[in-house]
């Protein structure tokens, strides 16, 4: 526990540090201000933005390399004062001696779980403004069908932060109407789309409206070939193109439903996953999260099994040795999940099915490191 939370002090500072002068310019408010008023913001800013980025990287990331990190500087010290050898003498097995670690282990397995599964979604807000500063482009979401309005929602880019879309196409155009029929369909083009939340909306039930602006609706016949509706005044025909400044559109349609268009959402809870992947089938990689929810913890017992028996067997007494690589499997574990995901989002054919492409990190190096733990000298 001691060197777990020394590696947690020091990489935690390492990470603010990097984070702080690689976006400096995004921390300092820009303007005329006084020597003061620059560094409280600075401070504040930056306190506002890994408040709520740490829990997410140790969620997603620096966990495991910590439990890694910590269990390896635990052994490489008791291999310096040669510990092991009275333990052995006295008859008791390196394995009982790594109850405790392996305990551990499995204890900050489920404090992944809780964070990513209810800690994270309820800091959705600070993350959305923590991601708007780290972000420079906007979020480009799929095309989005509401099944109940009937309407095709496009967006060229999406700000989740400020809940603004831009650039914003709605079709509501029903296929099954008859040629005859007085049913009317419609093109909506506006510049921009607002989210308007309810007084009562919550980070993980959110409520309100979307107000469309700056823009106009064509008007088309009923049919698959609708043709355009002209208005008539006078001897002049023309087109029933009808601007507007602002109005209100009826949908199903949420924030988080651009959101989910992002692949490496990282907000969203098991249930929000599967609610998620219900509403919208197509985003193959939110099944591939949902699985990979349940078998990313476990990559903190996982990765011993591969790092333990390289201290004990090699009677490693290098603290610099231990962290490289300890640094080296869980980078090696991550590139493999990463590709993995990947493959699972690709609707190719050489895609992966997601649960496979979940849990197969933990199926490869588990094997591995479970093969090489039980044949460790005792």
């Amino acid at each position: 526990l001691i060197s777990y939370v020394v590696c947690a002090v020091s990489f935690v500072t390492l990470y603010i540090a990097i984070e702080a002068f690689t976006k400096l310019n995004r921390f300092v408010p820009s303007g005329r201000y006084s020597l003061f008023e620059i560094v409280t913001s600075f401070v504040n800013n930056l306190a506002r933005y890994h408040a709520a980025m740490v829990p997410t990287i140790f969620t997603n990331y620096m966990g495991p390399i910590l439990t890694l990190s910590a269990a390896m500087f635990s052994l490489t010290f008791l291999n310096r004062g040669n510990e092991f050898t009275p333990v052995k003498a006295a008859g008791v097995s390196v394995y009982r001696r790594l109850v405790p670690i392996f305990a551990l282990a499995l204890m900050f397995s489920g404090v992944t779980f809780v964070l990513q599964d209810w800690v994270i979604p309820e800091l959705r807000e600070p993350i959305r403004q923590a991601l708007s500063v780290s972000r420079s482009d906007a979020l480009e979401p799929d095309p989005f069908y509401d099944p109940i309005h009937k309407l095709h929602i496009e967006i060229k880019r999406y700000h989740p932060f400020q809940k603004v879309a831009e650039d914003v196409t709605i079709k509501r155009w029903n296929l099954n109407s008859p040629g005859d029929s007085d049913e009317v369909n419609t093109i909506l083009d506006a510049k921009t789309m607002v989210w308007y939340q309810d007084a009562d909306s919550t980070p993980r039930h959110e409520t309100g409206r979307w107000v469309v602006r700056e823009g106009s609706i064509q008007r088309y016949s009923a049919g698959w070939r609708g043709k355009l509706i002209y208005n008539q005044e006078g001897n002049d025909f023309y087109r029933l193109k009808e601007p507007f400044d602002e109005k209100h559109i009826e949908t199903s349609l949420l924030p988080i439903d651009l959101e989910t268009s992002d692949q490496d959402i990282s907000y969203l809870s098991s249930s929000e996953l599967i609610s998620q992947y219900q509403r919208q089938p197509y985003h193959r990689h939110l099944l591939a999260r949902l699985h990979h929810h349940f078998a990313f913890p476990l990559s903190h017992v996982i990765l011993l099994l591969l790092g333990i028996p390289f201290v004990l067997n090699s009677r490693n007494r290098s603290f610099f040795l231990s962290l490289g690589v300890s640094f080296i499997l869980c980078a090696s574990y991550f590139l493999v999940s990463s590709m993995a995901l990947s493959l699972a989002s690709d609707p190719g054919e050489h895609s992966l099915p997601p649960i496979l492409a979940s849990w197969l990190p933990n199926v490869r190096f588990g094997s591995l490191g479970l093969t090489i733990f039980v044949n460790m000298r005792t």
